[in-house]
């Protein structure tokens, strides 16, 4: 143990400078141990004194038999590597207070942590310094076997570390080394929420430490790195599970636990709770959050109406194909709470993977997972999933995509660990393992018993566990008339029968032996691949009654008199008139709704109009569609994952508000999520909520729109790609457009009386401009956050601030802009220019002109 508390800084100096040295030798070294090796093998069967250097010869043998040459590639490659450097430096009495409570972990063959726990350290990276608070981390001792202990690290102030703010640094192989990082990458290339994982050097106190994984924690900047509004992350609770293991457990080995350790009795909460309980709001999430979790427990609801479907079907899925149980176990999952749709997405955690898979996800009799894939809907999408992801190409794609970066990674590895092998050959085998399972050799017997001359009775059972779907009956290759289509036939134990009858064609009669001539066509669910057996093998349908927000609740456009619904085109019509909305109205997933000229709806009595389909509103000049609220209570417009395309001509949304749902976090009187939008002539005015229009993870088009008389926000879009032309903003409380993580072209735009930004570009964004006309806000244009633009043709008149490019929150950077053809008059400050921020004016490029923090100048002004 190196305490000495003066030469901290020294230490990491010297190890600093040390490194091109450390290459050298370890280059060097590696080729010596590989020459060697080959010369005392042959100088030993020359000179004949083997006998004497037996062990050593067996060792250098053994080397070379299992890895060969490849050992020494591997030494030189490591020897190469250059990762990333962090200095941790701890004073003498808080390092004591760390190894206190790893000697009591290791005596107790566990680690219970808490708060209290943290002791403060500083950060050396890149030359800067930076406090932090750091405790002990991990469940198990291997995490703090030797000197290389495991950390939790949380930044102190607004700082990050990689865009992190907690994070951990441990042992690689207490995440199983490099395999951890093709978790989380390969959850990420599928849009599942991941954390970030990277392998570093770190140096304790002066001393080198040498190789380790460095994991993102659970906050919000995990969300926002991957373009997800912040939300609650819940999880089932582990503490009384690791307690009462400590408590019975090792006490009393192979004896049973009670009840305080299993998934029944865990208490459900969630990350940072202080913060989700400081507001009104955020502990409407967070109570939202939480009984989600618990209603899906209590068996309440349906899976699907508590998780992303698709998404926890995938997150099961993956699990399979790398080989993790661990990853899904009840206490290890997390989930993140979409506060939009209302549902919880899964994030992946702790993976372990690697393993081969000896049985799948949806076999599991534990009851988490068990509940998981009851329903009918997930379990579709899972084995949608394991048969596109055990294609043996997805894994070829996966690996060619990312093997620059992973040999990376392996090259630091090899550093410490020449010796390590790394190999694809389980991912492969688990492929064809799920092949095996989804593809049987048989899913579906069928009986068949003619009771009457006119009537045959079939019976069905179904010897795989999973269910089948039928797609068809024939007869002599013809296809019969019957209901039996899409009807599942649930895995049936034993002898247990499923009976069905259907009608007999006229030629029935006619045949010597018809039930020889009868088929049955019909897939595992899930899969795209037809089958077809002969006879010889009830639609599993579990229904609920629970409605908790609209999100929940089933279409109901039925219900209303001015509404029709065409089945065979899959379209919905609203009759023209007017017609006053007392309820929320739902619109399902797979039609097109179609609202003429002339048409208006009131919507009253709080009532939303929710749909999962795409609209089309076409109105006229003269006869412009409304959608207003006489009563002022209307709570908006809601698009959700529409397939396709909707087209909003000449609508105007006046009077609407956003909806006012417990920990519903829908922010726009109009919203579109994941839905793309072509809007023509439309007016926004008079609303009353955070923002006019939202417009969230979408592609978009906005032509000749107007907004006047906002509230706060006119336009915002997050992580969204479009346009906008020709288009107004006047009388805005808030900014005029708010671009966050998206790609935006803007021509011809006129902004005028707003209360904050013009036009506010953060998170990441790229807007290209053209003709804009901003007057009298209190900021003509804000760049931040790694955004950038590139405008011409701007002109910005009457306000305090004509253009600020700066950084406002840690985990991003500073703005980039450039303004050609820029015309500024009566403006204050014309430009603020923070440092590292970059703006160029007409073809010059402008020095910063303010240092420190330009966000809190911009707050301060604005009071």
């Amino acid at each position: 143990m190196l305490i000495k508390e003066n030469q901290y800084k020294a230490k990491s100096f010297l190890l600093v400078l040390s490194r091109k040295s450390t290459i050298i030798i370890r280059t060097s070294f590696a080729l010596l141990l590989f020459l060697g090796t080959l010369y005392v093998g042959a100088e030993s069967h020359r000179q004949g004194w083997i006998g004497m250097v037996r062990n050593q010869v067996r060792l250098y043998q053994s080397m070379i038999s299992e890895q060969g040459t490849d050992l020494a590639a591997k030494a030189l490659s490591g020897a190469l590597a250059t990762p990333k450097h962090i200095a941790l430096n701890v004073s003498f009495k808080h390092y004591e207070k760390l190894r206190k409570a790893r000697d009591r972990a290791i005596a107790q063959k566990m680690l219970i942590q808490g708060e209290n726990d943290f002791v403060p350290a500083t950060f050396v990276y890149e030359g800067k310094e930076f406090p932090v608070k750091i405790r002990l981390k991990g469940d198990w001792i291997d995490h703090l076997e030797g000197e290389k202990w495991s950390f939790r690290v949380k930044t102190k102030g607004a700082t990050t570390l990689f865009g992190m703010k907690k994070f951990s640094l441990q042992r690689p192989e207490t995440r199983n080394e490099v395999y951890e990082w093709i978790f989380h990458t390969m959850l990420k290339r599928e849009d599942l929420l991941s954390l970030r994982y990277d392998l570093i050097q770190l140096s304790l106190n002066g001393k080198d430490l040498g190789i380790y994984a460095v994991e993102e924690h659970f906050e919000k900047r995990l969300l926002e790195h991957q373009s997800r509004r912040e939300g609650p992350i819940v999880r089932f609770s582990e503490d009384q599970f690791w307690l009462a293991r400590l408590k019975q457990e090792y006490p009393f080995p192979g004896r049973k636990l009670n009840r305080t350790a299993s998934y029944e009795s865990a208490s459900i909460d969630a990350f940072q709770t202080p913060s989700w309980l400081s507001t009104p709001a955020r502990r409407a999430e967070y109570k939202s959050a939480v009984s989600l979790l618990e209603d899906f427990r209590q068996g309440k609801m349906m899976p699907s109406q508590v998780f992303d479907a698709q998404k926890i079907a995938l997150y099961f899925a993956l699990c399979d194909l790398l080989g993790t149980r661990h990853a899904n176990e009840w206490h290890n999952i997390r989930f993140y709470y979409d506060p939009i749709r209302s549902r919880l997405e899964p994030i992946g955690y702790d993976g372990n993977i690697g393993q081969s898979s000896h049985s799948l996800s949806y076999q599991a009799s534990d009851t988490f997972r068990k509940s998981i894939f009851q329903d009918p809907i997930i379990l579709s999408h899972y084995i949608a999933a394991l048969e596109r992801i055990s294609q043996p190409s997805y894994l070829e794609t996966y690996f060619k995509e990312t093997g620059a970066e992973l040999q990376r990674l392996l090259q630091i590895t090899y550093k410490e660990k020449p010796a390590w092998k790394f190999s694809k050959q389980r991912f492969l085998a688990n492929q064809a393992y799920i092949r095996s399972v989804i593809y049987p050799t048989t899913a579906l017997i069928a009986y068949a018993q003619q009771s009457h001359p006119h009537k045959l009775t079939l019976s069905f059972r179904n010897p795989h566990d999973l269910p089948t779907q039928i797609l068809g009956v024939s007869f002599n290759n013809k296809q019969l008339t019957h209901s039996l289509t899409h009807t599942l036939i649930e895995s049936t134990k034993g002898e247990f029968l499923q009976h069905f009858t259907i009608s007999l064609p006229d030629e029935w009669s006619s045949h010597a032996d018809p039930i020889s001539e009868l088929r049955i066509q019909y897939k595992v669910i899930g899969t795209s691949t037809a089958r077809e057996t002969s006879v010889f093998t009830t639609p599993y349908l579990l229904r609920t009654d629970f409605t908790k927000t609209l999100t929940h609740s089933p279409a109901n456009m039925n219900s209303f008199p001015f509404i029709h619904t065409d089945e065979n085109l899959k379209k919905i019509f609203v009759m023209p008139g007017k017609w006053s909305l007392q309820q929320d109205l739902v619109f399902p997933s797979g039609y097109i709704v179609h609202v003429g000229p002339g048409t208006t709806l009131d919507l009253t009595h709080h009532s939303s109009i929710l749909s999962y389909s795409p609209l089309i509103f076409s109105g006229s000049q003269t006869q412009p569609i409304v959608l207003s609220s006489q009563d002022r209570t209307g709570q908006g417009l809601i698009v959700i994952q529409a397939s396709k395309e909707s087209h909003l001509t000449y609508v105007h949304f006046r009077n609407l508000a956003q909806p006012n749902e417990p920990a519903w976090e829908v922010t726009g009187a109009v919203t579109f999520f994941e839905s793309p939008l072509h809007c023509r002539f439309c007016r926004f005015e008079d609303n009353n909520s955070e923002d006019a229009l939202n417009i969230i993870r979408s592609k978009f088009t906005l032509e000749q729109c107007q907004f006047s008389q906002i509230s706060a926000d006119a336009l915002d879009t997050d992580f969204s790609s479009g346009s906008i032309t020709s288009s107004f903003f006047s009388h805005i409380g808030n900014d005029g457009i708010d671009v966050s993580g998206s790609n935006v072209t803007l021509e011809e735009i006129q902004i005028s009386d707003v209360g904050d930004k013009g036009i506010s570009i953060g998170e990441q964004s790229r807007v290209v401009a053209k003709k804009l006309s901003i007057q009298k806000a209190h900021i003509g244009v804000a760049v931040k956050d790694l955004s950038q633009v590139d405008a011409q043709e701007v002109n910005i008149t009457e306000g305090p601030i004509g253009i600020a490019v700066y950084q406002k929150k840690s985990e991003f950077g500073p703005g980039q802009g450039i303004f050609r053809q820029l015309t500024l008059n009566n403006v204050d400050k014309p430009y603020l220019i923070e440092h590292s921020s970059l703006l160029t004016a007409n073809e010059e490029t402008l020095s910063p002109n303010y240092q420190g923090q330009l966000v809190t100048e911009l707050e301060r002004i604005a009071q």
